[in-house]
C-alpha cells in the first residue's frame, strides 16, 4: 500500500486508524491498524478481539477470525499502543501479537489517504 501519511506533530492516533511504525527488528517500516491505547486491556478470545472487554465490530479484517500463538491478553502501559495488522491468519502480519506493544516514539505517522493499488485508492 502506498499512501499519504499525517504526522504526528499535530495529533495523537485514535484506535482504528491505520498508523506507520518503526519495525522493532530492523530499518523498515509497517503499516498497522491501532487497536489500543495507553491503560487499554486488549484479549483476544475465541478469535474475537476485546479492547476493555468490549467486543471490537472489525469489518475491515481478511479472514474471519484474529488468531493468536500463545499470549492473548495485554495490559498496556502508559506509553504503549496495540497495533495489528488487517490480514490476521498465522504467519500473515507481523504485529503486537508477535512483538508486543509498541512505544508512541515508533509511530511515526497515521495513514489518510492510499494511492497504490489504484482499484482501492482513496480516502482511509
Amino acid at each position: 500500500m502506498i499512501c499519504l501519511v499525517f504526522p504526528l506533530f499535530y495529533r495523537d492516533p485514535k484506535p482504528g486508524e491505520i498508523v506507520i511504525i518503526n519495525s522493532p527488528f530492523e530499518a523498515k517500516k509497517y503499516v498497522k491498524r491501532l487497536i489500543g491505547l495507553p491503560g487499554d486491556t486488549i484479549k483476544i478470545l475465541n478469535g474475537k478481539v476485546y479492547v476493555n472487554e468490549k467486543e471490537l465490530k472489525e469489518e475491515y479484517i481478511q479472514g474471519a477470525e484474529t488468531l493468536i500463538d500463545n499470549q492473548n491478553t495485554w495490559v498496556l502501559g502508559e506509553d504503549d499502543y496495540f497495533v495489528m495488522g488487517d490480514n490476521r491468519l498465522p504467519g500473515e502480519s507481523m504485529d503486537s501479537r508477535a512483538f508486543g506493544p509498541v512505544s508512541r516514539k515508533a509511530i511515526k505517522g497515521i495513514a489518510v489517504y492510499r494511492y497504490f493499488p489504484f482499484n482501492k485508492m482513496g480516502k482511509l
